[in-house]
């Protein structure tokens, strides 16, 4: 966002202090300024950063290591004068931001925001509006992991779980990297936080014509109304043809005020767990399922049913 851009969506109500930081990625931002800005008593400063690298660099991976390396410097000056900022990303496509995310108190991820995309920047970043939004890719650690994604198909040497990787022989592990994304598929954050419990199954098993009825009960935990997108995925664990190690089947996005509880339900039913046979006609399979529900493919509770 430029200063005009700023200006108009500030609308007067704070003071405005604007600099750029640099022209191009080989210059290192002075802080001098605001230095001084904090002595003085202001709480939100905002800049920009670097715009000005040829655009066929970003078909070919070299613009996230270059762009980020000079806003990275910057996030490290920023951090060792304690000030509450947010790092705002206006992109179209997943980057490698490990560094930033390590450094950064938040980053916004603006995803091609069009031509409102600053307006709506300011009433996030100054409480006017709460984030409710949720990535639809998964963000990779490296590219050296790309193509990484959420729904892949499992391999004859599967990893060991995503949160603790362990180094073992005839596994699917990197040697220097880890297995799994930066921010899986479907994660956001809010100002709040919400609360996953009590999922359960109406029943454990159903045949073709029934139905199961899944439900869950989420809690808005903290003191901010918001709105949240309630995640249910479905896993497969035998087919016909290789299955994905789970897959996005529905969502409800509900808004909750602060201490508010709602129990959500989704249903199962056949077409939900058919697929593309390998005798190449639609539709399901008996054997055994689990069902995922959360607020990203990340950290779901999970129970298992059966198709008969």
């Amino acid at each position: 966002m430029n200063e005009n851009c700023l200006k108009i969506c500030l609308d007067g109500k704070w003071k405005l202090f604007y600099e750029e930081n640099c022209k191009c990625s080989k210059i290192a931002p002075n802080l001098t300024d605001i230095k001084s800005l904090q002595k003085s008593g202001f709480k939100c400063i905002t800049g920009t950063v670097p715009g000005n690298f040829e655009l066929d660099m970003m078909d070919c991976g070299l613009l996230p290591d270059l762009f980020f390396g000079t806003n990275a410097l910057m996030a490290r000056k920023l951090e060792n004068l304690h000030l509450w900022y947010a790092t705002e990303l206006f992109c179209g496509r997943p980057l490698t931001v490990v560094e930033l995310n390590d450094i950064c108190p938040a980053i916004l991820c603006m995803w091609q925001p069009g031509t409102m995309g600053g307006k709506a920047a300011v009433s996030l970043l100054f409480g006017d509006k709460v984030p409710s939004g949720k990535l639809t890719m998964s963000w990779p650690r490296s590219v050296g992991q790309c193509p990484i994604y959420y729904n892949q198909t499992r391999t004859g040497r599967p990893c060991w779980g995503m949160e603790v990787q362990k180094k073992r022989s005839m596994t699917s592990n990197y040697i220097d990297e880890l297995t799994y994304p930066l921010y899986a598929f479907g994660h956001g954050l809010s100002y709040t936080t919400f609360k996953y419990d009590d999922f359960k199954l109406s029943a454990t098993e159903f045949s073709s014509g029934e139905t199961i009825t899944a439900s869950i009960k989420v809690t808005n935990a903290g003191s901010i109304a918001a709105d949240e997108v309630v995640q249910f995925y479905i896993k497969d664990h035998f087919g016909s043809v290789v299955r994905p190690v789970m897959e996005l089947k529905d969502y409800n996005k509900i808004h909750l005020e602060a201490g508010e509880s709602k129990v959500i339900t989704f249903t199962i039913d056949e077409k939900m767990i058919s697929f593309w046979r390998a005798d190449m006609t639609y539709g399901a399979e008996a054997g055994e399922f689990t069902a995922f529900v959360g607020g990203s493919s990340k950290g779901c509770l999970q129970q298992q049913f059966f198709f008969k």
